[in-house]
């Protein structure tokens, strides 16, 4: 939908009345949930009787072009999945049957009814850490391709972001770092949502399954013509603190924790702390020197 298009929404509700037939909702197709909050709130007190159900989408956006009469965006042919938070539904129609009908309603093979908001948060954290945070990663690997070759920096932005695959220890560390991400899901994530996602409790499994989801993540990103600039836009300081903080930071912090240890074991993999400490500690040199290299007006240092 894009976070830019509620008031539009909001406005084409109003105008088409307020007579909606009982319990009808309005499925809001937006990552952004702070604004799709702040969406629901506006139509609670609309008093339209419309409830607003968030809808994770799990799909690339490569580009957007901005006119004075329309927004378009550009999409990865893989269609993606999304994600209802079907906790915030009364019915989820039609895409469950009603109590009072027979008939039988499939539900299309992209699209997850999260039955609970522990498997809602899994979802978003999944996409989150494993889409959101792979990208970051290649941006960063790919700026440093970038500073080491020389390239001005104007170009910078510009440049593509499969950039970051022309190096052998890049690949390694990006693995290395999803291997990381991996972990921290299953360890934040309790077993009972687990099993209920993935149809086992056996961790090892449930390791192999985000790994599968994970290698389709870089497939997909693949087949896309992206720019390093739109993943990670040095210009936009508070965007590279953000982005910074939710996707190194928070990762880094868990494995210093005793919980990744822990984890590791359970894995089959306690032998291996270290590796994953050195690939976090030579990603965070890797982020300080561009960020210094592009003269960025943020100091990452004392975060």
């Amino acid at each position: 939908m894009g976070s830019g298009g509620f008031a539009d929404v909001l406005c084409g509700l109003l105008l088409l009345g307020t007579q909606y037939p009982p319990q009808t909702q309005l499925y809001a197709f937006e990552n952004d949930f702070d604004a799709v909050k702040r969406f629901a709130q506006e139509v609670k007190n609309s008093n339209l009787g419309v409830t607003v159900v968030p809808v994770m989408c799990d799909r690339i956006c490569t580009s957007r072009h901005v006119s004075s009469n329309e927004i378009n965006i550009m999409c990865e042919e893989h269609p993606g999945t999304a994600v209802v938070f079907r906790s915030l539904c009364t019915h989820c129609y039609p895409f469950t049957t009603p109590k009072t009908s027979r008939r039988r309603l499939r539900t299309p093979q992209n699209l997850i009814l999260a039955g609970s908001q522990e498997e809602e948060s899994f979802y978003y954290n999944r996409k989150f850490s494993l889409l959101n945070g792979v990208h970051y990663t290649m941006a960063v690997l790919a700026y440093e391709v970038l500073m080491r070759g020389r390239v001005p920096l104007e170009r910078w932005l510009q440049s593509p972001l499969a950039l970051w695959q022309s190096d052998q220890q890049n690949r390694e560390l990006l693995h290395r770092l999803i291997q990381a991400r991996d972990i921290r899901l299953i360890a934040q994530t309790d077993l009972t949502t687990l099993s209920k996602v993935f149809s086992t409790s056996d961790k090892k499994k449930i390791y192999q399954s985000l790994k599968g989801y994970a290698d389709d993540i870089l497939g997909r990103i693949a087949k896309t013509n992206d720019t390093v600039g739109r993943i990670l836009n040095l210009n936009d300081a508070e965007r590279v603190k953000s982005k910074y903080l939710q996707h190194f930071c928070q990762l880094n912090d868990f494995f210093q924790t005793p919980t990744a240890a822990l984890a590791l074991s359970e894995l089959g993999m306690g032998d291996q702390l270290v590796l994953f400490t050195e690939a976090l500690t030579s990603m965070k040199e890797k982020i300080l020197r561009i960020t210094s290299a592009f003269r960025c007006k943020v100091d990452l240092h004392s975060l």
